[in-house]
């Protein structure tokens, strides 16, 4: 069972808005450059090759480099979705074609440290990190496993439980 909590939200929106214009910023870049070479060179772009064209075109690095790489992978889940569903039987189903001015930011395991009830999200080198702390009911959790989500600050509190 995957146990999701949602906390209180301490970081200011202003942080939290430029965290995920980033993440858009970074998923509309692959976004316009896979369709790019798809339309003039005809040839599909791989999530590998797609991932390289943009790491190469961007200048400075806004996010950890594990939630850059979830950024992009965004764009290719979401035509992996696609395929799926037209295989299922749904033709409608259209591929990823807008740009997205915000995006949800994902933190991998790798960016997230705990120390006592203490949550560091690393938002790259040479950024200050986000630290959030955790309920006195989470203090006790011995490891973080996943990832960790900044939501819009509209979200409520909540604490929801899924099966894989």
């Amino acid at each position: 069972m995957i146990r999701t909590h949602i906390l209180p939200d301490t970081l200011p929106t202003s942080v939290a808005d430029a965290l995920n214009r980033a993440s858009g910023h970074i998923y509309t870049q692959v976004l316009v450059s896979h369709w790019r070479v798809m339309r003039k060179q005809d040839h599909w772009l791989s999530e590998k090759a797609g991932t390289r064209l943009s790491d190469s075109r961007l200048a400075v690095q806004p996010l950890h480099a594990h939630s850059l790489d979830a950024a992009q992978q965004g764009f290719y889940r979401a035509c992996t979705t696609t395929r799926a569903l037209r295989k299922a039987g749904f033709p409608a189903a259209k591929f990823p074609h807008w740009c997205k001015r915000f995006r949800t930011t994902i933190w991998k395991n790798t960016a997230i440290k705990k120390d006592g009830a203490v949550l560091t999200l690393s938002t790259g080198q040479g950024h200050r990190p986000i630290i959030l702390t955790l309920p006195t009911a989470l203090a006790m959790v011995l490891r973080v496993l996943g990832s960790c989500i900044l939501m819009p600050p509209s979200s409520t509190h909540d604490t929801r439980e899924a099966d894989p």
